[in-house]
This record gives C-alpha cells, structure tokens and sequence, in this order.
C-alpha cells in the first residue's frame, strides 16, 4: 500500500462521516448539561510500519494498546497524553525481515472538535477531531539481512538497535532503548453513548526522529509507524472545580428574615425613654470596644499556597482554618464591605500561561472564601485580580538566600529579554533556585 493510498483512505473514511454531523445531535434537550471535562481511557488496535525500505502493508500489521487521559477546555479543544506499546513488522523479500522491533511511548496532543468549533451544542453525540503532538519513544529493533548489501543496513548481516548488549547499539532507556522524538497527527471520529462514556476510532500516522524502526538503516528518509484504535474514555469533573457549580449553589440560597425580627424588637427598646436617658452613659461605653475593635485578620495578611500548574485550592484543614477566621471575625463584630483577592504564579512559566494562571487563582479562592463563609459572606464585594509571575519577590526571596551564585543569578535574568526563557535555562545549572518557587504560587487576600 502506497503512502499516497494511504492519505487517500484516510480522507475517505473522514468524509465518510460528514453526514452525521447533524443526524449525531440531540436537538430536544430542554437544559443541556455541564460538560464532564476530564477524561482516562484506553485503547488498542493495529499497527503498520511504513520505512524507508518497505511501503505500508496491510499482511505485516501488528498490534498495539494505550492509555489516555486529558482535559476539554473553551468547548473544543481538548489536551490529553498517551502512554502506549507498539509492535512493528516489516520485510522486503531476498534482501531482510524484522525479527523484532516494539517500544514504548508517550506523547503529548492538542485536538480541535470541528464540530463544537462551528457549531458548539453540549449534548452532541458526534465528534470529529484532527490532533498533533509531540512525544517520545524508547525503541528496539533487530533485523536480519539476507546478502549483507551494503545498501542496506551498513552491509551488515545482523542489525540492533536499542540492546543492552555487545554490538546493540544501547541507548539511555529502558534496557538500553534507543530515546527517539517523535510526532503524531491525525483524525479521532468518536461518539458520545451517555454522558460520562465516549467510544471512538483514532487514525494516526507518527514520524519518527530516525530510520532505525526496521532495524535497518540506509540514510534515507526518516521512518514513520501509522496505526488505527478503537477505545474507549470516561469522563468525568474533578471535584474540587467549583467553577461549574457554584452559580447554582448561590442561586439555591434563600434570603434570611433577619431584618424583619430585629425590626419587630425595636419598638421594645424604644418604648421606654427614661431607661434610654438612665443607660446613655452605659450605651456610650459598650460602643466604644466596637470602634477600636482590632480583628486578628488585616490587608494581606492571609495567604493561600497553590501546586505548580494548578488553579484549585486545596481543601486542607490549615486553609480551611484561615478561611475559617475571616467568618470569625465577622461574628466577633467586624463589618467587611469588600475583599479583594490577587492571584500570583512563579515565574518559571510563560507570561500568557502565569497571567492566566494567576486570575484563575484569584477566581478559585473567592469561590472558595464564599463557600466557606456561607450566610457571612452575604454583602461582601468580592474582586478577582491577577498579577502574573511574582518577580519582585523571586528577586527578593533570591537576594535573602545563602546561595553562592545569587548574584550571577539575578544579574543575568533582570539584563536578559526573554526572563522566563533565561530562568529555565538557569534552573538547569542552578537546580537550587528551584526551592523558591512554592512561595510564589499564591493568593493574597486583602479584607477592607
């Protein structure tokens, strides 16, 4: 089978499911559903190798199995990674055939659904979604050769490569594999039985960083493997995301009658002036502790920690318990009008990527403060901010620190014009520098 036959058959079976795209809809649902965004799941099927010295053939495929797990965000795209193991045959008659060639991989994707993308409705069944990535394998393969031609594979008549052996060719992986790059692409048709179950049928065609998965090099053009799975995801909500349920937990609260039952004692009080004029002095007094009433909370005194990457807080009992005294303080007298609460990342990231993660974070910890609070929060003007990469204190943290290169450090990353670039580089020579981080990734809660 040609490499072109090959992409031909591929653009046949992806058109071949055009038609569906309106028959695979639920077009009756009254309330759709929130997405379940994340997702595992497995899958296997038929491996083919298509090298520099054999074409694609159906009689050579073998076999393979993966596990995946990813997450769907802005309706369409969809970031998942696969770890999977391949086996692959290849031949070319009188001159050698492939004795053994499997490996392990992992990999890295990005997919767009199409049909979310131009017309996004939750409750879809159908879903057709082109992908790329990146990855890497660790590979063996070993071949024999026929007549030892010096065209093929350095006129050996034996080829290894990957073996942790005499003449094996050993690399860094696992029983000396060979470590090579790789990049998929390709096509996922799937459809969505119910609402945490996906079933799906995923081509794909992998260029591989050499031209040894034949165990049989001739300088040429790099090899590719191709395969087509069938599998199967769950999917499912992480369940500390509150973003998809927390407008409904407010709008499920229901307003207190307090004010009418202090109202209805108020005529109580009033009724009797003289024990007014008597008790001035003693109302003047017990008024005063609440004008100088000090809270144990003040403007950024209160600091919650995040994971690297990581937008949700942690329900542990040392966060709940800062929460916790802000509600404290409220019992005890104090009036809060508004709490503003300021994301931060550390700066080893992208600015894009550590601006986004740090309003995320501020967005999470107010979610997180009303939950908590409950009826105490009612009345409070909540902002979120987010502040990027925390330099500033990075600078500082690094400056206080008893490390010997500091200096060179700092000085390299406020003269460079790409920082998060130059900090990455530096972390690899300087893996100490790495200890800061932690403290960064935060949130301040200023209580006014």
């Amino acid at each position: 089978m040609s490499k072109f036959t090959f992409k031909k058959s591929m653009l046949i079976v992806a058109l071949a499911f055009l038609p569906f795209m309106v028959l695979g809809q639920d077009n009756e649902t009254e309330k759709p559903q929130k997405p379940y965004r994340w997702h595992v799941g497995i899958e296997g099927g038929g491996t083919m190798l298509f090298s520099d010295n054999t074409p694609l053939k159906f009689d050579q495929t073998r076999w393979d199995i993966n596990l995946t797990g990813g997450y769907t965000f802005a309706k369409c795209l969809t970031v998942y990674a696969k770890l999977g193991y391949f086996t692959v045959y290849g031949e070319k008659e009188n001159i050698f055939k492939v004795d053994e060639a499997n490996f392990f991989n992992g990999n890295l994707n990005l997919g767009v659904d199409l049909l979310q993308l131009f017309n996004y409705k939750p409750d879809r069944f159908l879903g057709i979604m082109p992908h790329v990535g990146a990855g890497m394998m660790m590979l063996k393969a070993k071949s024999t050769l026929e007549y030892g031609n010096p065209i093929y594979c350095q006129g050996l008549t034996e080829f290894k490569w990957g073996y942790d052996e005499p003449n094996g060719n050993k690399g860094n992986g696992i029983n000396g594999r060979r470590m090579v790059m790789e990049i998929p692409f390709g096509l996922n048709v799937s459809f969505n039985f119910s609402k945490r179950f996906t079933a799906y049928a995923d081509f794909v065609a992998v260029k591989a960083d050499t031209d040894c998965l034949d165990a049989c090099p001739t300088g040429g053009y790099y090899d590719w493997y191709t395969y087509a799975n069938l599998g199967l995801k769950y999917k499912f909500k992480w369940k500390r995301d509150k973003k998809d349920i927390e407008p409904e937990e407010e709008q499920l609260q229901e307003p207190i009658e307090e004010t009418p039952i202090e109202e209805e004692n108020q005529p109580e009080a009033e009724e009797s002036p003289a024990n007014d004029i008597e008790n001035a002095e003693e109302i003047e007094v017990e008024e005063v502790p609440e004008e100088v009433y000090t809270p144990e909370h003040k403007a950024h005194d209160i600091k919650l920690k995040f994971s690297v990457g990581k937008a949700t807080i942690a329900r542990t009992q040392e966060n709940n318990n800062e929460i916790d005294k802000i509600g404290e303080d409220i019992a005890n007298g104090r009036v809060i009008s508004s709490i503003t609460v300021i994301g931060y990342a550390s700066p080893e990231g992208g600015s894009a990527l550590n601006e986004n993660l740090a309003k995320e974070r501020a967005q999470s910890t107010i979610a997180y403060i009303k939950e908590r609070l409950g009826e105490k929060g009612r009345g409070i003007k909540f902002e979120a901010e987010g502040k990027g990469a925390d330099w500033d204190n990075y600078y500082k943290a690094l400056e206080s620190s008893d490390l010997t290169y500091k200096n060179e450090v700092i000085n390299e990353l406020r003269n460079s014009a790409n920082p998060s670039a130059t900090l990455k580089k530096l972390s690899t020579d300087y893996p100490m520098i790495k200890k800061f981080y932690s403290e960064l990734r935060r949130t301040e809660i200023i209580i006014k």
